[in-house]
């Protein structure tokens, strides 16, 4: 039996939540966490997934479901069975899947997106097909859609590829070389966070504020055009500035509340350079940018509140992983680093 995993990292958009989604430019980093899908062939023709961390498992043929545990886990895995069967089509073959992941759920930092690359890779690799970035980021988009409703694509770019990237709706990514930031600080702010409510209310917000939302669409392009210009000079201090703006345009679009407010209020007066919130909004991560010589007592002072974990970028996008142990001394890293 053909046996294949790969993993894919988290992200973080430090600049462009939702603005990317009408065609403006994000700045997006992958950071340090991974989800991993091992794909197996097998000699039943049926198609069966299972999550670790969700503890959901089903079981298809080419009829439809004949397996599920606990009940509604086919419903909560469809989008990772529609990448799956995209990718084999008629072929009448077995394929067992086993996700399992570091990312936090729902919280802005791509989960979903790392595990539909990291799947279908997986899925192509076991089939003997060429594992190609641009097929694997078109596979994974199929499972996006179903979970976001209207993804910019960004999430699914970041993580394949890795590092610090600027990204244009449909017309790709460019890596920045060379550009390194000071400590990044993740802030949970407990707040469950569903990107695709955030866009729809976004959408709601520019139907019926058309000239509102033309005239921040104006000030976030001018804003992110700075702040590239601030990370390929090494400016964190601007850069932190700038991240501080961003979050004033996205709480002007709806996607901010009053605790997410709070925590970007508290990392500043901590010591921070700069703070907002990271991917859909409406809760999860707060991300926060600081100094070395300052990074120990903001964490101190952030952690009184909420849940932070130190990160960095990642310069690893989608890689294959050559055997489980492989993972587990990636995990253990994580967990004492």
């Amino acid at each position: 039996m053909e046996q294949v995993t790969y993993s894919s990292p988290a992200k973080i958009i430090l600049f462009g939540e939702h603005f990317v989604v009408y065609g403006a430019k994000a700045i997006s980093s992958a950071i340090n966490l991974r989800s991993f899908v091992r794909a197996t062939r097998t000699y039943r023709p049926t198609i069966s997934i299972r999550s670790r961390n969700l503890g959901l498992s089903a079981e298809w043929t080419h009829e439809g479901l004949v397996h599920e545990s606990p009940r509604n886990s086919s419903r909560r895995l469809a989008p990772l069975h529609e990448v799956i069967k995209a990718i084999v089509r008629d072929r009448r073959l077995g394929l067992s899947v086993e996700v399992w992941s570091d990312i936090p759920r729902g919280s802005g930092l791509g989960s979903s997106a790392s595990v539909s690359v990291a799947l279908a890779a997986a899925t192509l690799g076991t089939l003997g097909a060429d594992v190609k970035v641009s097929d694997v980021i078109d596979y994974a988009m199929i499972a996006e859609r179903m979970i976001h409703s209207r993804p910019s694509g960004v999430d699914v770019n970041v993580v394949a590829h890795g590092g610090i990237v600027r990204y244009v709706r449909g017309g790709g990514i460019d890596r920045l070389e060379d550009v390194s930031l000071p400590s990044l600080l993740l802030v949970h702010s407990g707040l469950p966070r569903k990107t695709g409510v955030m866009v729809e209310r976004v959408a709601r917000f520019k139907e019926q504020k058309p000239s509102k939302f033309a005239e921040l669409m104006v000030m976030y392009e001018g804003l992110i055009e700075e702040a590239e210009r601030a990370l390929v000079a090494g400016d964190s201090k601007r850069v932190g500035e700038l991240m501080v703006e961003n979050h004033h345009l996205l709480r002007e679009i709806g996607v901010s509340n009053p605790t997410l407010d709070s925590m970007v209020k508290l990392a500043l007066e901590s010591g921070a350079l700069g703070a907002k919130l990271t991917g859909g909004g409406g809760g999860g991560f707060v991300i926060s940018l600081v100094n070395e010589e300052v990074r120990d007592s903001v964490m101190r002072s952030l952690a009184k509140k909420y849940r932070v974990l130190e990160t960095s970028v990642s310069k690893d996008g989608l890689r294959r992983e050559p055997d489980q142990s492989r993972h587990d001394r990636t995990s253990r890293a994580l967990r004492e680093g």
